[in-house]
């Protein structure tokens, strides 16, 4: 009988730091073609109302070392939703503030499945996770600044995943919406013990910094590359 568990079984079985390096083993392992994925694919189709897309998504691999293999399907109604000169893609399930994703998770030694589960506290992890191994190889050693364009749940993961490889001191973060971007300095600066400066525009978030992190909905572009410095990682 698979086990079934939920976002809050989830946040106390894992921390930070061991996702981090458990995402850090698999892609070690990927690269010697010791773990294999098949990447997402998506089908489209008209949902019920108007200018709204139904989507439904499939990925799945697995590790040898581990003797996992894990397949997450989700599905989203989507729509396009522009605020300002702003265009951002939107999604639900159901109703606008609930998701639907799911992680089905196989013992490649018997074939048993082991588990069912939501992907909402691991999709975080895995996305910011991977984010955090790639700064590690790419990132200078001394980088403690970071340059954050967002400020929605991946911007919180991706802030908490780098300090994991990172002495991180400062994070200036900007988001069109001014409540937004004070409410991440504000919990972020709490969460993570250093300075989370809210600041007036991209190109300040940007500037200075070691590590700049697009974190956002936007389908337009949230930054120019001519503002980019020698040095800097942009994730």
């Amino acid at each position: 009988m698979p086990l079934l568990l939920n976002n809050d079984h989830i946040d106390g079985l894992l921390d930070v730091p061991s996702s981090v390096a458990a995402l850090s083993d698999a892609i070690h392992e990927w690269a010697v073609g010791d773990a294999q994925g098949i990447p997402r694919h998506n089908f489209f189709a008209p949902a019920a109302k108007k200018d709204e897309y139904f989507q439904f998504g499939i990925m799945s691999g697995g590790s040898k070392r581990s003797q996992f293999f894990c397949l997450r399907i989700l599905d989203d109604i989507l729509h396009y939703q522009r605020v300002g000169d702003g265009l951002t893609r939107e999604k639900y399930a159901v109703e606008p503030g609930t998701y639907c994703g799911l992680l089905m998770l196989f013992s490649t030694a018997n074939a048993e499945m082991l588990s069912i589960m939501p992907d909402g506290a691991i999709q975080h992890l895995r996305v910011a996770g991977e984010t955090a191994v790639g700064v590690d190889i790419l990132a200078k050693k001394s980088a403690s600044t970071i340059g954050m364009l967002g400020s929605g749940g991946m911007a919180r993961s991706f802030a908490e995943c780098i300090s994991v490889v990172r002495d991180i001191r400062l994070i200036k973060v900007f988001s069109p919406t001014k409540d937004h971007r004070e409410e991440y300095a504000r919990d972020m600066s709490a969460k993570l013990g250093i300075d989370v400066v809210a600041v007036e525009s991209p190109e300040e978030a940007v500037a200075g910094t070691d590590i700049v992190c697009l974190c956002t909905a936007s389908l337009k572009p949230v930054m120019s590359t001519d503002w980019l410095e020698p040095g800097q990682l942009v994730a």
